[in-house]
């Protein structure tokens, strides 16, 4: 997989156990470049290309982009809405099938006794399946972590799994971790084949090894 763009000479290329860097030391470009990718990523036409063995994908829904780490959001949506998804499949799979069954119909059962306790007719759905179920009981992913690493490292397998994000890009990231943790993170995105890149408004001391840095220096010339 791979990114284009106009202001880039070479492109940026996703190669299994390297991490992409890009480091853009203009700050005026910097903030350009996000605003733009941001723009793309909620559905505005722009200049960014990602592509896959010769064919264009769709930005907006290979991308994500996390400006802030401690605010992601695990539950949102279309998380939410896969998580269901497999849940009801593992619900009516062989395994607990007759478990789910009896569920609903027990509950049924109780609807309707219950509605007999008034003197008013009612009327109720008939079509209760293993998502209302879900919804009543707020099922949510857990998203309290000890650590800011663990977090970012499970919130990419999240988004990865249940929204098929090919690609998650980090904004100033090595702001917020240790070099312990920034090795501790590679190793781990690398072991569950995660696409990564970090976009960094300056060039960082320690340089790791899993890294392939690119940088667009103050005066906008390209080094890599």
């Amino acid at each position: 997989m791979k990114m284009t763009h106009p202001y880039f000479e070479n492109p940026l290329l996703f190669e299994e156990n390297k991490i992409n860097v890009l480091v853009i030391e203009n700050q005026y470009f910097f903030v350009k470049f996000i605003n733009e990718l941001l723009n793309q990523l909620n559905g505005i036409e722009g200049r960014f290309i990602l592509s896959s063995n010769y064919k264009q994908l769709e930005i907006n829904k290979e991308v994500d982009l996390v400006i802030d780490p401690f605010t992601l959001d695990f539950n949102q949506r279309k998380i939410i809405t896969k998580l269901y998804e497999q849940l009801k499949s593992n619900a009516i799979g062989s395994e607990y099938y007759l478990d789910s069954k009896i569920l609903l119909g027990e509950i049924m059962q109780f609807i309707e006794k219950l509605s007999q306790t008034t003197q008013y007719p009612l009327v109720y759905t008939n079509d209760l399946d293993i998502i209302s179920i879900l919804k009543i009981a707020e099922i949510k992913l857990e998203t309290s972590y000890d650590t800011l690493v663990e977090k970012i490292v499970d919130y990419c397998s999240v988004i990865q799994e249940f929204c098929c994000i090919s690609c998650v890009i980090f904004v100033n990231l090595k702001c917020f971790l240790s070099n312990e943790e920034l090795e501790l993170f590679y190793k781990t995105i690398s072991y569950k084949k995660i696409n990564i890149m970090l976009l960094e408004n300056t060039v960082r001391e320690k340089r790791f090894e899993q890294e392939k840095i690119y940088i667009i220096d103050s005066d906008l010339c390209e080094i890599s």
